[in-house]
């Protein structure tokens, strides 16, 4: 359904890439048919675009079948318009409120991008007058580490949690186990893939084998980073071939090009050995493109992954974390520190869960006293709620 005559909604929901919005599905799934909620589509980079349009409109379509209008045309109103934290053209803002007059703007933020100057001009952009955060405790922790109190200055914050317990949007999903693959970050060299997968797979080999483990390749990408497609090819036409992934692994420590060939050839031979005992997350699920987060209300027993925020989201479940990925290891190369203390490591400092060494019986995998009991406060439907009341009240008052 969608609405291109001058209009009133309770709610609009500004959108331009996906990736962030999964939380719009659950307000969706809450508030629908209560209220009136409109999604506007600002227009999507071509990078992006081509990065994972087809999943963008597999989330589009999820939003209208919950019930969202897609809004057309201009001049609509609004009681609270949610706008997610994102760089914006200023000519992509300026379509919005072409399209849409709200009384009040609120910022919906991820975990992680507190005080990123390129991630904060929304503020101003937008005129938002308050934030919903995941996190408060973490938010205020990225700002200090990033020198960035000023952007928050002034602004109501409202911390909402995680909101894909209470409203799940994949109710069927069930797993024992989720290998996380981690972001890119995680890794600075061929062999701490290799590592990272031989770690993987000694975990893999004390789970008991009736349990079920589900694989999610990073971001819920359809090609996984970790073996091209070219790679994964060749290492399954050579699997049954006796000493192949062998040769391949010696043949990793050649100089150069060779050396650069035989080592991605072993990543994908490690890798399809992980995929042989794991079901890939596409298989049972046609939401392969939720976040991460929204799945582990279905995980009973733990997440396998690397260095990640997927390690916040496993904790805040009350799920151990295995981190496969030796931190000592990866920072004794120095290629790619800079691109990864930015966004990653600072992270970390925060939420940072020790490398297991391969043992499912390690106890610092749950983490203890990184979440605190009041990080798990606030509640995202309840915040809206909250705030659409108060608005329609002032109305009330000044009407």
């Amino acid at each position: 359904m969608s609405s291109s005559e001058p209009d009133g909604f309770d709610v609009v929901l500004a959108l331009d890439y996906f990736r962030s919005g999964a939380p719009f599905l659950c307000l969706l799934q809450a508030l629908v048919p209560r209220y009136r909620i409109g999604l506007y589509l600002m227009p999507l980079a071509q990078q992006e675009r081509d990065k994972a349009g087809h999943q963008q409109d597999r989330f589009v379509e999820a939003c209208t079948a919950a019930g969202a209008e897609l809004i057309e045309g201009t001049g609509h109103r609004c009681d609270l318009m949610i706008v997610l934290q994102r760089p914006y053209g200023d000519s992509a803002v300026e379509q919005v409120f072409a399209a849409v007059q709200p009384r009040r703007v609120v910022g919906l933020m991820p975990l992680a991008m507190a005080g990123l100057d390129r991630h904060e001009r929304y503020l101003s952009q937008f005129g938002v007058e308050k934030l919903y955060v995941p996190c408060d405790r973490f938010r205020r922790f990225l700002l200090n580490r990033r020198n960035a109190e000023h952007w928050h200055r002034g602004l109501e914050v409202e911390q909402v949690g995680f909101p894909y317990g209470p409203t799940r949007l994949e109710p069927d999903f069930r797993a024992d186990w989720v290998v996380a693959t981690p972001t890119g970050f995680s890794f600075r060299h061929e062999s701490h893939k290799h590592a990272f997968l031989h770690t993987v797979l000694n975990l893999l080999a004390q789970i008991d084998p009736d349990e079920t483990v589900i694989y999610k390749p990073h971001n819920g990408e359809y090609r996984d980073y970790l073996a091209p497609p070219g790679y994964v090819r060749l290492a399954q036409a050579l699997r049954l071939m006796p000493g192949a992934s062998g040769l391949a692994q010696a043949g990793s420590r050649a100089p150069a090009a060779l050396g650069r060939f035989a080592a991605k050839l072993y990543t994908a031979f490690l890798h399809e050995r992980v995929l042989r005992r794991c079901t890939p997350i596409r298989e049972v699920t046609k939401r392969d493109w939720l976040p991460f987060e929204a799945f582990l209300p279905g995980v009973r027993r733990g997440v396998i992954g690397g260095l990640s925020n997927t390690m916040w989201g496993t904790l805040y479940f009350g799920l151990p974390f295995y981190n496969c990925v030796d931190k000592a290891l990866r920072d004794s190369v120095d290629s790619g520190a800079e691109a990864s203390a930015r966004y990653l490591d600072v992270n970390l400092e925060f939420f940072g869960v020790p490398f297991c060494h391969g043992r499912l019986d390690f106890a610092g995998a749950r983490g203890k006293g990184i979440v605190h009991p009041e990080d798990r406060e606030g509640d995202l439907i309840a915040a809206v709620e909250a705030d659409l009341a108060a608005i329609k009240e002032q109305q009330s008052c000044t009407g």
